[in-house]
């Protein structure tokens, strides 16, 4: 038991260095514009998936999850300003303006929270499991 607690907790500070120190081009809360379309828009973050909405060039959203590396792309999840929100894939996004170091830093924080809670609920779930 102790080790799994060990491990866990290991586990658990290295989620949380992890997405500090990703090299990016976005962070959660970045407000990103379409580059080059019409972009397909994915309900999961893989390019097998089959689209289920466009996006034009020009059209805004703010990114809300992010970054996930599958199928040779990294993808995030944009709250499109209009029509479907989904998984689109970087190299046909652009940031709309720049970002404040205040920004960067609270969107940092969200993202080590997510994954805090993540990684807890994941443990827990292989605790509850060995009993």
């Amino acid at each position: 038991m102790r080790s799994i607690v060990t491990s866990a907790i290991i586990f658990w500070v290295l989620s949380i260095a992890a997405p500090a120190f990703a090299d990016t081009s976005f962070f959660v809360g970045d407000r990103v514009q379409v580059a080059a379309g019409p972009l397909n828009v994915r309900k999961t973050a893989d390019i097998t998936a089959a689209p289920y909405g466009r996006q034009p060039v020009g059209k805004n959203g703010v990114v809300f999850q992010g970054p996930v590396d599958q199928s040779g792309y990294t993808w995030w999840f944009i709250d499109y300003d209009s029509g479907v929100d989904g998984w689109s894939v970087q190299n046909f996004l652009s940031s709309s303006h720049a970002q404040s170091q205040q920004t960067a830093a609270a969107a940092t924080q969200m993202q080590a929270i997510y994954w805090q809670l993540k990684n807890i609920l994941t443990v827990l779930q292989g605790l509850k499991a060995r009993q």
